[in-house]
């Protein structure tokens, strides 16, 4: 995971669109609402979620490929392998039996303006 701080480009709190460079970083402190837009389609991805999903990570090979990767998460990036263990890094383990209950809200909606890539943080 990789501070905002030191990658401005990497600053999704106002919108923006993708860093032109490969990006797969986990970023937490986001309040559960992003919003995607596609300007050239007319159309945006409104993203919701509930605790425990206090993560997203965001994936793109770069800024003008054909596809990213926008996932809410419980945990950062590799969490199965990073130390002291997954749970460590966010990542919820499930006794045999046990259950978590989250909601992820994926709303598209026609766009009448410019709305790059953008997670509201506090």
């Amino acid at each position: 995971q990789i501070s905002v701080a030191s990658r401005s480009d990497w600053d999704f709190s106002r919108p923006r669109s993708l860093p032109n460079g490969w990006i797969n970083n986990a970023f937490t402190g986001w309040n559960r609402n992003a919003t995607v837009s596609w300007d050239d389609r007319g159309v945006a991805l409104d993203i919701r979620s509930s605790p425990p999903i206090d993560t997203y990570i965001l994936y793109s090979p770069a800024g003008d490929a054909p596809f990213f990767c926008f996932e809410p998460v419980t945990h950062t990036v590799d969490a199965h392998n990073l130390a002291p263990g997954p749970e460590a890094h966010g990542l919820v383990v499930l006794a045999p039996g046990a259950s978590l209950i989250a909601e992820c809200q994926f709303i598209v909606r026609a766009t009448l303006k410019s709305e790059p890539v953008q997670a509201d943080h506090p």
